[in-house]
């Protein structure tokens, strides 16, 4: 367990840092659970600095979990816990918006697809460079094409227009 350390300067773009961070529910109960590490908004050694991550792989490859725990490392920092990680330094976010899961609203009329861009749609209306931005499986409610197409489109928005931590 860690204390966050907080970096309140205007002139410090926002970033995450975590080392060896572990899911607050899950570490325990799985002995074997691999800690992670996240840098957002750091400058690499080419000096580009990542606002993004995009993280792939296989199916039950802990991708969402790896962007549950980082939400919740925020959260826990943010309301004062100390957090599962060996180090934690970031700056303030102002929100965490998420897209998780794919379900629908059969009820209203409104398809997976549907709901999918609808939640993304709100994300990219609110969104500012100070939030976290947490978007898993989006265009699932589609063909593998159209999905990435959706994905690589709105990742680019978030980037480059808006300079969201994601």
């Amino acid at each position: 367990m860690c204390k966050p350390i907080f970096i309140n300067d205007k002139k410090v773009k926002p970033f995450i840092e975590l080392k060896e961070m572990r899911h607050p529910c899950l570490a325990s109960k799985i002995p074997n659970f691999i800690p992670n590490d996240i840098n957002i908004g750091i400058q690499n050694k080419e000096n580009n600095t990542k606002t993004s991550l995009l993280i792939t792989g296989p199916n039950m490859g802990g991708k969402s979990t790896v962007l549950r725990q980082t939400a919740i490392a925020v959260i826990m920092a943010q309301i004062g816990c100390y957090v599962p990680a060996k180090y934690f330094a970031l700056t303030v976010v102002d929100r965490i918006f998420t897209r998780i899961g794919a379900r629908d609203k059969i009820l209203e009329g409104k398809s997976t697809f549907y709901v999918e861009l609808e939640e993304t749609k709100l994300i990219v209306e609110k969104a500012t460079e100070n939030s976290l931005v947490i978007i898993d499986e989006l265009g699932r409610g589609t063909s593998t094409l159209e999905g990435q197409v959706i994905a690589k489109t709105i990742l680019n928005n978030l980037e480059k227009n808006i300079k969201v931590t994601i």
